[in-house]
């Protein structure tokens, strides 16, 4: 294992230019995307933290106002929600990953955790009626046939 990535943490949450943040953000979820579609076997928790982080980070930049701890601990909470689907232990890793921000980062990281677990949710309900593509049209009719009708 050449590094795990928190080093580019700090970078991350240093920029400050909402389209390179919007570029990274995009580049790293392909490149997620396309590891978790092909097998990859790495971690799936921390490509997660990282995209909550940048979007976060993105967020503050783009609003004024806004304070960056708290919206990187809201992106970090949703994005390790959408990945572990436990919202508790998101909720605990954004506030310890963001304690330097002080407490005021715990509200937006229980909102990020809230909206990563109702996000999750509503994805995974919306893939339960989608079935697996099999190898031949054939072989699933087939599969699904009732085995005491006569053969055609």
């Amino acid at each position: 294992m050449l590094f795990s990535g928190q080093q580019s943490l700090g970078t991350v949450t240093a920029t400050t230019a909402v389209g390179t943040l919007v570029v990274v953000a995009v580049a790293k979820a392909a490149a997620y995307a396309l590891s978790l579609g092909a097998g990859f076997r790495g971690g799936e928790i921390f490509p997660a933290v990282f995209l909550g982080a940048a979007v976060g980070t993105a967020a503050a930049a783009g609003l004024p106002g806004a304070a960056v701890g708290a919206q990187v601990a809201c992106g970090i909470a949703a994005g390790a929600a959408v990945a572990l689907g436990m919202p508790v232990t998101a909720l605990t890793l954004a506030v310890l990953l963001c304690a330097s921000a002080g407490p005021a980062v715990t509200v937006p990281a229980i909102l990020g955790a809230v909206v990563g677990t109702v996000a999750k949710t509503f994805l995974d309900t919306r893939r339960q009626g989608v079935e697996a593509p099999t190898a031949t049209g054939s072989a699933a009719a087939s599969a699904t046939a009732d085995p005491s009708a006569p053969a055609t």
